[in-house]
């Protein structure tokens, strides 16, 4: 159901970290992946919890000449918070993508998949 953030968070509070390596041209991003945020986590699905990320990404991302096929499953992208963002196979397969609240990785967006 709905949580509010941060009275339903129990002891779960958000965490994220940025680190340049400028030597390297590089940003990481350390996260527990809990939004600062309210959310809505659909019935019969797991609790919150933490989970630890260390994104690495390009300082100075660069422009590619032929489009790279997304992973059907798992992140495919970061917030600068540290919050996963999904695919929409990730959302088929899931079975989120035709609910009401038709959510790709971030609750309560309500946005269309297509």
């Amino acid at each position: 159901g709905d949580l509010k953030y941060p009275q339903d968070f129990g002891h779960l509070r958000p965490y994220a970290e940025h680190c340049i390596d400028r030597r390297n041209e590089l940003r990481h991003i350390f996260s527990n992946g809990i939004p600062g945020h309210d959310i809505l986590i659909p019935p019969g699905r797991p609790p919150l919890c933490e989970t630890e990320y260390d994104i690495v990404i390009p300082l100075f991302p660069k422009y590619v000449e032929f489009p790279t096929e997304i992973p059907s499953m798992g992140p495919i992208a970061f917030t600068l918070a540290g919050i996963p963002i999904y695919s929409a196979a990730w959302a088929v397969w899931n079975g989120h993508l035709f609910e009401e609240s038709a959510w790709m990785g971030h609750p309560q967006t309500f946005t269309s998949q297509w």
